[in-house]
């Protein structure tokens, strides 16, 4: 399948061969481009076009995947320009596993303009500061900061859904090379520099303790006074808070033990603003009321594998609610030395998150006692309702369109039902980040937040990218499951080789699904390392055999 060395994109077959798969990924039927005039390309053409006739569309891309696990240079052929006229020719997709938006979810894209200043200073000063933390990074550390400063005091109203800002995000990159310590630090400074602090949670915690932080609960009367008005700042916002995690997998990995197998559960209830309570015999019982948790770790790959294979994750609907980030294809590790001298947050930026703060009334909270039990609690005495944003008509439009398409794309098949969960999610998350994005642009005299189309367009672009990437992260996960399953099958099959396994034995013998060894069996017959035969058993009857060549 490999090109011959003089086969360069711009030759006609490559151009032909481009041109017929690119028409298959966005579902046309084949365009009368005969294999043969694809040149080297010739039999990943043939094998595209088979997977079209006997699946459609769900075939081709499922196929498309295969192919590119084992030969990389398709993927380059696919991305590859040349001379020919391009203009009836459809656009690259991110990753034939990453659907394309229709016509009808992209038309937002015509309000696109200038909005949110603020995130664009935050990523230009974070950029100076930590030169080699990606953009991608800097720009959901921002958007953490924008969540938690609104702390559950902003929100939209969808049918009998109240959709607030906050977010779960985690950025998976390599340590060392992107810095992420480094850019982390940039936040840290920002939201200690704003006077923030009191929003974070504690950075390691239980599940008890987690509830204990997020509710108001008793005072203890040997708390001195200094403290005790840090106290009352915190439980203010008591269930409002923020959760940094330097080495998120350690939190993960802590959800297998027992102690800490109510984290998840607590995770999933928090995300979407449900009460949780807990009941210990040290501290009685505490609740958490009206919460809004919002979550930013980082991690690295390897740390993270073993938690993004977690099926249970993804049935659960854990991963659904999170974003999980890596850096793009255009943030490649490069070294870059920072600036000469300290790097002091702008003013402007210290201000402009203390603007977001404070475009909401400030709750407070007090000290309640009851002297003949001889007991003290907090109570929050005037917690604010939130503010309700208003959306520009092209946004209501516009939100409705981007959740008919993740609709769309769910009953067409073509997203792996793993992923369907987080395809549920997918129009929250944007509107989610479009409120994020308004709240920066606010006019504190008017007290009004208006997400304009613009704010909508930017969201709905982040959101794409944060989609494109867990199709990537998802189809490297699949990869390393199907690369496992394709040397466990060679095994069985080399030490079988003069009668061969069937299907079902395979499936017994690797413990696989019948469609992961097809799938299996299928990239080692395509790799020309299996084959499979008509044999007749003892009792007459044929059967498949697949035999290592």
């Amino acid at each position: 399948m490999t090109p011959a060395a003089g086969d360069t994109p711009g030759d006609r077959p490559s151009a032909n061969a481009r041109h017929a798969i690119q028409s298959l990924l966005h579902g046309a039927a084949p365009n009368g481009t005969a294999p043969e005039d694809c040149g080297p390309w010739r039999d990943a053409v043939t094998a595209l076009y088979d997977a079209y006739a006997d699946d459609g569309t769900p075939g081709v891309r499922r196929a498309y995947d295969r192919l590119c696990r084992l030969e990389p240079a398709l993927i380059a052929l696919i991305a590859g320009d040349d001379a020919e006229d391009t203009s009836e020719r459809p656009a690259p997709i991110p990753g034939a596993a990453c659907p394309p938006l229709p016509a009808s979810a992209r038309a937002i894209e015509a309000h696109a303009a200038p909005c949110a200043a603020w995130l664009d200073e935050y990523i230009a000063f974070a950029a100076q500061a930590a030169p080699m933390t990606p953009a991608s990074f800097h720009e959901v550390a921002a958007l953490f900061a924008a969540a938690l400063a609104i702390a559950r005091r902003l929100c939209v109203r969808s049918g009998t859904l109240t959709i607030y800002p906050n977010l779960y995000a985690i950025y998976i990159a390599r340590s060392g090379v992107y810095t992420k310590t480094t850019g982390l630090g940039v936040l840290t400074s920002l939201l200690d520099m704003a006077g923030l602090n009191h929003l974070l949670l504690p950075s390691k915690m239980s599940p008890e303790a987690l509830v204990s932080n997020m509710s108001l609960g008793t005072v203890d009367d040997r708390l001195p006074d200094h403290k005790l008005a840090r106290v009352l700042r915190q439980k203010a916002f008591a269930a409002q808070r923020g959760w940094l995690r330097e080495e998120a997998s350690a939190l993960f990995s802590s959800m297998k033990r027992d102690f800490n197998t109510e984290l998840v559960e607590y995770l999933l209830s928090l995300y979407d603003g449900g009460s949780i309570s807990s009941s210990t015999i040290t501290r009685g019982n505490d609740e958490v009321v009206d919460p809004y948790l919002s979550f930013f770790g980082v991690s690295n790959p390897v740390l993270m594998q073993p938690h993004l294979a977690n099926q249970s994750h993804w049935g659960n609907g854990l991963w659904s609610r999170f974003v999980p980030l890596v850096p793009g294809a255009d943030e490649q590790p490069v070294y870059r030395a920072p600036g000469a001298g300290a790097q002091t947050l702008p003013p402007t930026l210290i201000s402009g998150l203390r603007q977001i703060y404070r475009l909401f009334p400030e709750p407070l909270c007090d000290v309640r006692s009851d002297e003949k039990k001889g007991i003290k609690w907090f109570e929050v005495v005037n917690m604010p309702a939130p503010l309700e944003a208003t959306l520009a008509p092209e946004v209501h439009m516009a939100w409705h369109a981007y959740r008919r398409a993740m609709f769309d794309l769910l009953i067409a098949g073509d997203i792996d039902p793993v992923l369907e969960p987080s395809y549920s999610r997918f129009s929250t998350h944007a509107i989610k980040t479009a409120l994020l994005l308004a709240a920066m642009d606010a006019d504190p005299e008017r007290g009004d937040v208006v997400v304009e189309a613009a704010h909508f367009a930017r969201a709905q672009a982040i959101v794409e990218r944060w989609r494109a990437i867990l199709h990537q992260l998802w189809g490297e996960q699949r990869g390393t499951e199907e690369s496992d399953l394709m040397r466990r099958c060679e095994r069985y099959l080399k030490k079988q080789r003069a009668g061969g396994m069937t299907l079902r034995e395979l499936c017994q013998a690797t413990g696989a699904l019948k469609r992961d060894v097809e799938g299996a069996l299928d990239m080692l017959r395509r790799a020309g390392k299996v084959d499979a035969v008509e044999v007749k058993k003892a009792n007459g009857r044929m059967v498949e055999v697949w035999r290592w060549q």
